[in-house]
């Protein structure tokens, strides 16, 4: 009998304890998704901390092109055109945009509020973009040469974008160039006034995803809809079910008071401590591994690359020890607990009298205690 209930106390012990590792993990990823994947401010922070809109600035925009956008395909060299890229998106707006961007979607995805509002507003820019495109034109004219005697210039190119190859000279020069000016400013006013106010990322991402605007909102709303799920029954029902299955373990030992403590402090360290070595060693071995995998996109613009992976690598460290800390703080209880159960007596309860009398009968057949009067 004694045998078939340990064994009975075995199993169940065992059965409880995976099911506690499984649920303090749960417990552990849902904190982490709680406090950081759903946190505007942890994208925030990660941005700063990597300098990412100077960066953008920097080294990303001289990579787009944006005259054929904004000033009717006006011919400029890949130069001028990072330059102009530069004064159009300063690191100020760029910032602006993508933390109303962050503020506005995160708090949509938690429910916290039904406007979902993933725009970015290009109308503080397209005034500035087009007082960068005349400036640019005017000091373009000023260098162009004379033309030859007798060469006549193309005025229709200049409603096109195209600066002339030579300017008259004499006499005619100031006015031709006034006239050309005049051209060119109409073509970037008539560009600017076509360029879209808002950049709609919704409609962005269902193009880029190959699905209509409704669909691509679906898919949204089913992620927003298992965010809410799990904000209902993440911290409060995992904290509940760890609290549980503790019990029940420790209850399976009673009166072993002893053994019980034991088992329940052993299976929280054990569960704590592998969650623990198991964040460290990722932490360790997967950013390299991501930074190699991002490496290897052809499409991916090198120092576009580079910034990817810093902002990764610093997010992941972070994320690592957010779920560091709570598996450690399971750790030291369970090591904790496990060092109080030997204080414990071995077993709790009230003797029976079944249990009395035995005792009573163990003491007669002994003797009395030497020294003990008769």
């Amino acid at each position: 009998m004694g045998v078939l209930l340990f064994a009975l106390r075995a199993t169940a012990s065992t059965l409880l304890g995976v099911a506690f590792f499984v649920a303090l993990l749960l417990g552990v990823l849902f904190d982490m998704v709680h406090k950081d994947l759903l946190n505007d401010e942890f994208y925030v922070r990660q941005l700063a901390a990597n300098d990412i809109y100077q960066r953008i600035h920097t080294d990303i925009l001289p990579a787009v092109n944006v005259t054929p956008l904004y000033y009717g395909g006006l011919q400029v060299s890949e130069e001028e055109a990072q330059q102009m890229s530069r004064e159009v998106f300063p690191p100020e707006f760029v910032r602006a945009e993508t933390e109303g961007v962050i503020r506005n979607f995160l708090p949509w995805l938690k429910g916290q509020t039904d406007d979902l509002r993933v725009v970015i507003d290009l109308t503080p820019v397209r005034d500035d973009g087009r007082w960068v495109a005349v400036r640019f034109v005017k000091a373009k004219l000023d260098t162009i040469p004379p033309c030859p005697t007798g060469e006549v210039i193309d005025w229709t190119r200049a409603s096109q974008g195209a600066l002339p190859p030579c300017i008259p000279g004499g006499a005619d020069g100031a006015a031709a160039r006034q006239r050309y000016m005049a051209a060119l400013t109409a073509a970037i006013d008539q560009a600017v006034l076509k360029a879209p106010p808002l950049i709609d990322l919704v409609a962005v991402g269902a193009m880029e995803s190959g699905l209509s605007r409704e669909d691509f909102l679906d898919r949204i709303r089913r992620v927003r809809t298992a965010v809410a799920i799990g904000n209902a029954l993440g911290g409060q029902f995992t904290i509940g079910a760890l609290v549980t299955l503790a019990l029940l373990m420790g209850a399976v030992h009673l009166p072993r008071l002893r053994g019980s403590a034991m088992w329940v402090g052993a299976t929280v360290a054990l569960s704590g401590g592998v969650i623990l070595a198991a964040t460290l060693v990722a932490r360790a071995v997967l950013p390299p591994r991501v930074e190699a995998f991002i490496l290897i996109q052809p499409e991916l613009y090198p120092k576009a690359v580079q910034l990817v992976t810093d902002v990764s690598r610093s997010a992941f460290y972070e994320l690592a020890a957010d779920m560091a800390r709570p598996a450690a703080i399971a750790f030291a209880v369970g090591v904790l607990l496990l060092g109080v159960s030997f204080l414990l007596p071995r077993r709790v309860g009230v003797p029976s009298a079944e249990r009395l009398r035995l005792r009573a009968l163990r003491r007669y057949l002994r003797g009395p205690r030497r020294g003990s009067p008769e």
